[in-house]
């Protein structure tokens, strides 16, 4: 995809977990904490596009595989989805999203008969008026197959009936480890200290000419045994932004992050502007860029406060902000 599979993760929560009772592997996804302008700041739609593709045609088989290992009987071709959406908000009811919603619907078609059955729980009363945009892209038997439950007591009861209680995370009543704590895992191996362990995430909305701030601390216990922490940006900003990052208040660097007109990234260290011509050039190139990443920081203080100021250069755009830990030698 461009980016790992942990950091989409992030931003796309959805993990395979467990079986339900009549084998069929049970899909998660928290839909309720999905940002699909983080999505488009790490990926393209073509991108989305191969990981649906890709989960349809060799993740599902593999979830498939291991069902039938665990039940000689098993025989569908099917998968079960339990959809959560607390948390959503009319704000993600974005063009993004549905343009998500309708390639995620086209891929879905050409995989008829793949969904045993799909349990949305902790729907919010606005949760209506998105359902009835959604389902214009999806397959009318398919929209068939879905329950909506605004009630969590009663979406976790219906959990309770299609999967067994060792294999339902223990955020909905179950033994299984927390949706949460899957979600941290996926992309993650842990017998490999060496790969780099996504800490938090963090979108920044700059708005034109505007200033935007982010705030965070780091444990410093986390530093003393051994680790490094990078400070990394991601964006489909064309023009991009300034960023100034400050360890308890003293400037640490200064950096000004873009992409040019021929698609390359340009990263200048400390206070160097733009003329005027240049950017005039680049407005208006934003929604024709692809991502890029720039790292900020390669070795932050692991101890105290962080404060990152984002300053626009010319357009709104978001900018989504990870920070990594790398165990060192």
């Amino acid at each position: 995809m461009g980016v790992s599979l942990a950091l989409f993760s992030r931003m796309y929560p959805f993990v395979y977990h467990g079986n339900a009772k009549n084998g069929c592997p049970v899909a998660y996804l928290k839909a309720g904490q999905l940002d699909a302008n983080a999505v488009r700041c790490i990926i393209t739609m073509k991108q989305v596009y191969a990981y649906f593709w890709n989960q349809y045609m060799h993740v599902l088989p593999l979830q498939l595989a291991q069902g039938k290992a665990s039940n000689p009987d098993f025989v569908r071709c099917e998968c079960v989805q339990i959809m959560d959406l607390k948390g959503f908000s009319r704000a993600q009811i974005t063009d993004t999203a549905i343009e998500v919603v309708k390639i995620s619907g086209h891929i879905t078609t050409c995989f008829p008969e793949t969904l045993h059955c799909l349990v949305i729980i902790n729907a919010p009363g606005i949760f209506s008026f998105a359902w009835s945009l959604v389902k214009k892209f999806i397959d009318p038997r398919t929209a068939s197959k879905v329950e909506i439950y605004s009630n969590a007591k009663e979406g976790k009861k219906r959990i309770a009936e299609i999967i067994e209680t060792k294999d339902i995370p223990s955020d909905y009543d179950g033994t299984s480890p927390s949706l949460s704590t899957l979600l941290e895992n996926v992309g993650v191996d842990p017998d490999n200290a060496s790969k780099p362990r996504i800490r938090f995430t963090d979108l920044m909305h700059i708005r034109k000419n505007k200033k935007s701030k982010y705030e965070f601390e780091l444990d410093g216990k986390k530093n003393s045994n051994g680790e490094n922490f990078t400070l990394t940006v991601y964006t489909n900003c064309a023009m991009g932004a300034t960023f100034a990052i400050y360890h308890d208040d003293s400037l640490l660097e200064e950096v000004e992050v873009s992409s040019d007109a021929d698609g390359s990234v340009t990263e200048h260290i400390s206070n160097v502007q733009r003329s005027p011509s240049f950017r005039k050039k680049r407005k208006g190139n934003n929604d024709n860029s692809g991502p890029y990443s720039i790292e900020l920081m390669s070795s932050l203080p692991g101890h105290g406060k962080i404060r990152l100021e984002g300053k626009s250069l010319g357009t709104d755009g978001y900018f989504l902000i990870v920070c990594e830990s790398i165990a060192m030698a």
